[in-house]
């Protein structure tokens, strides 16, 4: 089924990608039909396995908790793969970044740590590049600091703590890159000098 599917994705993403140069052509990497492993990513990208999986989570029903949290591990190891994988997703007619934007806003809303874990590891590999870009739609409505204290917000009977406890170091390293372009920063230090936005 799409479990699965997203499962054998996630794993191919996964391959090492370690001899692997950016400039070279997807088309080059199959011979006689048959795929290096070392080059997966670049396979997907000649797929729709990239909107197939942006796809399953742009409903804003998430019904399937299960096969969401594999999908956003999907895209968080295509994401990271390569620069030309980053530019794929963010290329998307759907756009993967909003997607898991509104995937956290769900996940924070109905305390799914799976899930927000997940989405914020996909997102920071998205990040490297375009921190900018959204940095509005992490502020409005406050997704980062909704995460960075996310284990003191859930309910203390919560069995999944440490999941909560994994989102929010998801969350800090989502403001380390963040913090390492400088126009974020400025950006950021202009947003806590408004007296409005103060936490």
């Amino acid at each position: 089924g799409r479990l699965d599917a997203a499962k054998v994705i996630t794993n191919l993403a996964a391959s090492d990608n370690s001899s692997k140069k950016e400039d070279e052509d997807p088309d080059d990497l199959i011979y006689g039909g048959t795929a290096k492993m070392k080059d997966w990513c670049c396979i997907l990208l000649k797929s729709n396995a990239l909107s197939a999986l942006v796809k399953v989570l742009s409903t804003s029903n998430i019904s399937d908790i299960t096969l969401c949290e594999q999908c956003c591990w999907a895209l968080a190891n295509i994401a990271g793969d390569s620069y030309r994988c980053r530019t794929a997703l963010l290329e998307l007619p759907e756009n993967a970044m909003s997607i898991l934007l509104n995937v956290l806003q769900i996940g924070i809303a109905h305390q799914f740590a799976g899930l927000c874990r997940n989405a914020t590891w996909a997102c920071n590999n998205l990040l490297r590049e375009t921190a900018v870009q959204f940095l509005p739609n992490l502020l409005h409505p406050p997704i980062i600091v909704h995460l960075m204290l996310a284990p003191k917000l859930v309910s203390s009977s919560t069995d999944n703590l440490q999941q909560w406890n994994e989102v929010a170091v998801e969350a800090s390293w989502m403001l380390f890159f963040l913090t390492s372009n400088e126009d974020a920063v400025q950006y950021l230090c202009d947003y806590q000098n408004n007296d409005d936005n103060s936490y």
